[in-house]
C-alpha cells in the first residue's frame, strides 16, 4: 500500500499564501481547489471522517443538554459564584473534569458556570476509536482493512493501540500543543495512513487578527515545518483547511 499523509492547517484562507512560499509552489504544481465552507461548526471531524452530514450522525458542537450524564455535574457546588466564569478557572475546570474521566481537550470556556452542569460531551472518545459514530469512520474502515493509521494534534498521538494510555497522552497534550511538537510525532511515526491537524494558526488568528504580525510568522513558521517534513517523509499527502477566519 501507498503510505499517505492528510494534513490539516486549521483556519488556512487563500491570501495566506502570499507568506507560504512552499505551499505556493504545491499549489502551483499539483491539483488545488478553493472551497468556500460552511458556518464552522466544532466538531467538523466527526463529518470531515466519516463523510456524513451532521444530521445524519447527529454530531454538530462538542456539548449537549443533558443533566443526567453530564461530565460536569460537581460544578454545581460552585454554580452560584461568578469568579469560576473566569477563562483560567475554566481550563482548571477541564483539567479536573479529565482526572475525574480521562476525557481530554473539552475546553467549555463558553459555558457560564451557573448552568454548566447541565450539559455533557457528546463524543466520550477520540474520533479514530471504533464505532464511534452510527456512521463507520475513515478510521473504521483502515481497521478492518488492517491498514495502521495515526493521528497527531497537540501533544497528542491516538492510534488503534491508545486502550489504558490516555491519562498520560492527554496530560502531554494539556502542555504541549505546538504544530512543531505535532511534526517532529509525525515524522518519527511510520503508520500507512497520518492525519497531521495543525492547530496553532486558528488560536493565534482568535487571539490577534486575522491579519496581525503573530499569524504571519506562525504561517511562515508552518510553511516551513512542512516544507522540511514533506521533502524528507517521501510519502503521498494531501493537504487542506477546514474553514479561513
Amino acid at each position: 500500500m501507498k503510505k499517505l499523509d492528510l494534513i490539516l492547517i486549521d483556519s488556512f484562507c487563500e491570501r495566506y499564501y502570499d507568506y507560504c512560499p512552499f505551499l505556493s509552489r504545491l499549489r502551483r504544481d499539483n491539483f488545488s481547489s478553493d472551497l468556500m465552507p460552511i458556518i464552522g461548526y466544532q466538531q467538523h471531524l466527526a463529518s470531515l471522517f466519516s463523510g456524513a452530514w451532521p444530521s445524519e450522525i447527529n454530531v454538530w458542537n462538542t456539548f449537549k443538554f443533558s443533566p443526567k450524564t453530564s461530565i460536569f455535574k460537581w460544578t454545581r457546588l460552585f454554580s452560584s459564584f461568578g469568579i469560576f466564569d473566569y477563562k483560567f478557572i475554566k481550563y482548571f475546570i477541564d483539567f479536573i473534569s479529565y482526572l475525574r474521566t480521562g476525557i481530554g481537550d473539552m475546553m467549555p470556556i463558553q459555558i457560564p458556570i451557573k448552568i454548566m452542569n447541565n450539559f455533557d460531551i457528546i463524543l466520550r472518545e477520540p474520533i479514530t476509536s471504533k464505532n464511534i459514530l452510527n456512521y463507520p469512520t475513515i478510521f473504521d474502515l483502515l481497521r478492518k482493512q488492517k491498514i495502521s493509521f495515526s493521528y497527531f494534534k497537540g501533544g497528542l498521538k491516538y492510534t488503534d493501540r491508545d486502550k489504558g494510555k490516555k491519562f498520560f497522552s492527554n496530560l502531554i497534550h494539556l502542555i504541549s500543543r505546538s504544530d512543531k511538537q505535532t511534526i517532529r510525532n509525525a515524522a518519527k511515526d511510520g503508520s500507512d495512513f497520518k492525519f497531521i491537524y495543525l492547530m496553532e494558526l486558528d488560536n493565534l488568528t482568535h487571539r490577534f487578527g486575522v491579519d496581525s504580525p503573530e499569524v504571519k510568522n506562525k504561517i511562515r513558521e508552518i510553511d516551513q515545518l512542512l516544507e522540511e517534513y514533506l521533502e524528507n517523509s517521501n510519502r503521498s499527502f494531501i493537504v487542506i483547511s477546514d474553514h479561513g477566519m
